[in-house]
């Protein structure tokens, strides 16, 4: 029996969802710092309410410039948000998602298999590029971006927790890159392709969809480790959320990174650290509920373009 089209092309790591939306989520953060804002945000909701009208049609409706709709608005009544967010019958799904852009016209989301084995990707590569869409009989629809979702956070999507992250749990692919005291011109991670890696799993936990705790089987060093880790280590029943503790760990080994950049170089390399310290505090709050989830940590990092972590 054939599958539903939804099914073959849900990732196998994707939970069963009671709300196949839901699934959009995951990808929020990252697609508000493209400018983004999914059906269902405040944003979607409220953002232009008072701009009257609608951005305007495009003159040429497959060469939309920047501000300009390939949709014309038809309605007796343009300038009422709610008309002009729900374009069609379609119903977002785990395949399909409406957004707005940052000129806040009315965009679609399709989810598609970004290997070789996907047609449809193929093809709008094919005629999105610069040629074929300078051809005035291309009649395909704009594409305004292919956007190819990164796994910064590949472990707690794939459910595993680390249980273990600090300083040394982390390695840099440069040699002595840890004793280098080298000026901001010579750094290493201005000229060669840097790349971080977690080692020692020893204390990792793989969690079923929809859980989040577990009992730590150890906890970094002081210094890294979070509250709940060192308290949940002298009662064997304790359990803690062993995600938010992940959090906690790699906010307090940035910290470590963030103050060693400042010794050797300064405050000049970052584009604003009064930010980046935010997000930081943010990551190491005593409370874990408090704590941003990866997801919103990695959007807030590729915001903060330029970021030099010592």
């Amino acid at each position: 029996m054939a599958l539903p089209l939804e099914e073959l092309i849900r990732p196998s790591n994707w939970p069963e969802l009671d709300d196949p939306k839901a699934i959009w989520n995951t990808y929020q953060a990252e697609l508000e710092g493209r400018g983004y804002h999914l059906m269902g945000s405040e944003a979607y909701r409220t953002l232009g309410k008072d701009d009257g009208l609608p951005p305007p049609a495009a003159v040429d409706p497959f060469h939309p410039k920047d501000g300009e709709n390939f949709i014309h608005h038809w309605r007796l009544n343009p300038g009422n948000l709610h008309s002009r967010r729900i374009v069609s019958a379609w119903q977002p799904n785990v395949i399909v998602c409406f957004a707005i852009d940052r000129y806040q016209r009315q965009v679609v989301f399709k989810a598609v298999p970004s290997d070789d084995s996907d047609i449809e990707l193929k093809v709008l590569r094919l005629l999105s590029s610069d040629p074929l869409r300078a051809d005035e009989r291309n009649r395909a629809i704009p594409v305004l971006e292919f956007v190819e979702t990164r796994h910064d956070f590949f472990l707690h999507e794939n459910r595993i927790a680390h249980g273990d992250i600090h300083y040394w749990n982390i390695l840099i692919n440069h040699a002595d890159h840890r004793d280098l005291g080298a000026p901001k011109e010579n750094d290493f991670r201005l000229g060669f392709n840097v790349e971080y890696a977690y080692i020692d799993f020893e204390s990792s936990h793989i969690l079923e969809p929809g859980t989040s705790c577990g009992h730590p089987i150890s906890h970094p060093p002081e210094g890294a480790a979070s509250p709940e880790q060192e308290a949940a280590l002298d009662d064997e029943n304790a359990t803690i959320d062993v995600f938010a503790a992940d959090i906690y760990n790699l906010g307090k080994t940035l910290e470590g990174e963030l103050r060693e950049a400042f010794r050797v170089y300064g405050g000049n390399h970052m584009p604003d650290p009064l930010e980046y310290n935010k997000i930081l505090s943010d990551m190491t709050s005593q409370k874990p509920s408090e704590r941003p989830s990866a997801v919103e940590v990695v959007g807030f990092l590729r915001n903060l373009s330029g970021c030099i972590l010592g």
